[in-house]
């Protein structure tokens, strides 16, 4: 408890003496909403010439039309999320996680661009670990979704999916503190990641699981968003997966900054 009291205590004086910190996680939320905006903008000009063919290839030329392509839009927000994580998410995460351990160790002054310059140089590993994270969160989570019964079961299996690939997240969380404060290859940070969790499990799960439980929210509208949709507009999608973006944000920006500061604290790297 005190070791969670201290992490909580060390991340508001973060937040409160370098509120700088925030600016990875302001760009990923950007682009994500960039990307959302796009999204929308399918069915219009420009982007229906670029879109439009597979969305008609896929789904169909309905979906391409107002209001169906509404109801497509989680779904195309979801892969564009994908890339926006495993481009400028993966560098702003570590870009953060090198600004942080700046103000832990009263080296540097922390700011944004040495580190995303570092990051850069280190994309290669970055997109690595973010791709393996990605590949067994995508398949265990398909799993469930293959092996869920139908009835009321069916309607908890997106929070079980969520579950699912929350542990998946928190095997890997500390390959990129590993890769970018301990300046290890990819498969020693993963490594490494994977055996310092086993010795700080506790403050992890407390640190990760209580941010992430943010989210539920989101997922319960987005479960009756197509419900909603029918009952109120069909552009309260829209507001849906917006939600989403700024619950994403905050508990990336906790995560964070919490596992940062435990990696920190037990990894040999004092003030």
């Amino acid at each position: 408890m005190k070791e969670a009291i201290k992490v909580y205590r060390e991340a508001f004086n973060i937040l409160k003496e370098y509120p700088r910190v925030i600016i990875p996680f302001a760009v990923t939320g950007i682009c994500n909403v960039l990307a959302l905006y796009i999204v929308y903008l399918i069915p219009q000009r420009p982007f229906v010439y670029l879109f439009g063919p597979p969305v008609k290839a896929f789904w169909g030329m309905k979906f391409l039309h107002y209001p169906f392509n509404l109801y497509l839009l989680p779904k195309l927000f979801y892969y564009a999320s994908i890339c926006v994580g495993a481009t400028v998410g993966a560098l702003m995460s570590a870009a953060a996680i090198g600004m942080i351990r700046d103000y832990y160790t009263r080296r540097n002054i922390p700011s944004f661009l040495p580190n995303f310059s570092i990051s850069l140089k280190r994309y290669f590993a970055l997109f690595g670990i973010w791709f393996v994270t990605f590949i067994i969160s995508f398949y265990s989570v398909k799993a469930v979704g293959y092996f869920s019964a139908k009835g009321f079961m069916l309607k908890i299996v997106p929070y079980i999916m969520y579950s699912v690939s929350i542990i998946v997240q928190l095997i890997f969380i500390y390959a990129v503190p590993a890769l970018i404060i301990e300046k290890r290859k990819i498969m020693s940070s993963i490594a490494r990641g994977v055996g310092f969790l086993r010795k700080a499990i506790l403050p992890t799960l407390i640190f990760v699981l209580l941010p992430a439980a943010f989210y539920l929210p989101v997922l319960a509208l987005k479960h009756k968003g197509a419900v909603l949709m029918g009952r109120l507009y069909p552009e309260i999608i829209i507001a849906i997966v917006g939600f989403g973006i700024l619950v994403s944000f905050v508990i990336d920006v906790l995560v964070t900054i919490f596992t940062t500061l435990i990696f920190l604290d037990n990894a040999g790297d004092k003030r």
